[in-house]
């Protein structure tokens, strides 16, 4: 179980660094990926009791799928948001202003 006061110093280290003028974007989308995989990942072992039955010659809990899911996750995030920005980098900005 985690520690109350591991969770104060969490909080309190993530608002010093939301008060951060740097804190990017992409700062941002990694804090929100890698709270995104965690909880995914403890939802996942919670469930992997249900899921035992539907698995044919693996176990529930087997790290490899697990870090195979995971990682296969992340890479269609990454390109569901490269895909559109890659895209709208060719646009000229003239032209976009003028059609909106």
């Amino acid at each position: 179980m985690v520690n109350a006061w591991c969770l104060v110093a969490l909080a309190l280290a993530l608002r010093v660094l939301l008060k951060r003028p740097l804190f990017t974007a992409g700062a941002a989308l990694t804090l929100a990926l890698g709270i995104g995989a965690g909880l995914g990942l403890l939802a996942g072992l919670a469930l992997a009791s249900l899921m035992s039955s539907l698995l044919f010659d693996v176990r529930a809990t087997d790290p490899a799928t697990f870090a195979a899911a995971v990682a296969f996750l992340l890479l269609v995030a990454l390109l569901a948001s490269a895909v559109p920005g890659l895209r709208a980098t060719r646009v000229d900005p003239a032209v976009a202003l003028r059609e909106e």
